[in-house]
């Protein structure tokens, strides 16, 4: 890490931050950009700036040798969101969230409800009947968090329907009309010993 590179910056937290709230900022850091939650292309290099940001931050004989970096970078060095020197952080709205979804034509058809994951968090959401394949539904301030208090951005759900698998065939009635196999039974052996009976007696 060079000693332009502010970890308190990267973490978002004051200079004079607790090691409470250093390990409280980067688990909501870690959450908002691991890979396994975040599939943007950056994602994977944000991740390892925060890893390295913490581990300096978190061992108290390197956070002394980067505070002092700090210190002799004068006011050249990247400033933190809360250093006074610096300038006022505009809020930025935080990116959206695209995932796609696979449904039955059933599914599709009467609608059902999907449990899905994104950023850490678990969401609940209502498939309406009849959806298209190819819809997109937006779910939103369900995004990845925004920067500097922005608002967080949304989740896009882009919905695919599979009609590969057919609609079950209707279960046959049987008629009522028609006799069982033990009716017929019993019908023909009634008969039989009717005629075994007129044959003796006559």
């Amino acid at each position: 890490m060079t000693s332009r590179r502010d970890c308190y910056g990267i973490l978002g937290i004051r200079r004079n931050a607790t090691a409470q709230e250093i390990r409280g900022a980067f688990r909501r850091m870690s959450m908002a950009y691991h890979p396994d939650h975040n599939k943007n292309p950056d994602a994977a290099e944000r991740m390892r700036e925060i890893n390295e940001a913490y581990q300096t931050l978190s061992d108290p004989q390197k956070r002394a040798a980067h505070d002092r970096e700090l210190d002799r970078a004068g006011p050249h060095r990247a400033q933190t969101p809360h250093s006074p020197r610096a300038n006022p952080p505009q809020a930025r709205r935080g990116p959206d969230v695209r995932i796609v979804v696979s449904l039955t034509w059933e599914e599709a058809l009467y609608g059902t409800e999907l449990e899905l994951f994104a950023n850490g968090r678990r969401l609940v959401v209502d498939i309406p009947s009849g959806i298209d394949d190819g819809t997109t539904l937006r779910l939103n301030g369900q995004g990845e968090p925004g920067a500097n208090g922005g608002n967080p951005g949304d989740v896009l759900l882009s919905v695919r329907v599979d009609y590969s698998e057919s609609a079950p065939e209707p279960e046959r009635k049987r008629s009522d009309s028609g006799l069982g196999c033990g009716t017929a039974l019993l019908v023909g052996f009634a008969v039989m010993m009717m005629l075994v009976w007129i044959s003796s007696n006559c």
